[in-house]
């Protein structure tokens, strides 16, 4: 995948990550995922990523971590649309 960003051929890169993702459920392939749609600048897509694999690896910190990142880029309405809900009080 990197060597088709090195080159610009996006769709790509964006084709072999899809078709990994298919096969591999793995924490590394959301971690990848997300980080490749933030270096697009799609931090709406890279947070939605993060969000789904955060509920599928919740022991896992680094997606929470990545989703705080990345909010950081996106507008109030888009954050309270992706982040979790915490426990009511």
């Amino acid at each position: 995948m990197g060597v088709r960003l090195n080159k610009n051929e996006i769709e790509e890169a964006e084709a072999l990550l899809e078709s990994i993702a298919k096969r591999d459920h793995s924490a590394v392939v959301g971690i990848v995922t997300s980080v490749f749609w933030a270096f697009l600048g799609n931090f709406t897509r890279a947070s939605e990523v993060s969000s789904e694999y955060a509920s599928r690896y919740p022991e896992d910190e680094r997606f929470p971590t990545l989703l705080s990142t990345f909010c950081l880029a996106l507008d109030e309405g888009e954050r309270e649309r992706i982040l979790p809900r915490g426990p009511s009080s």
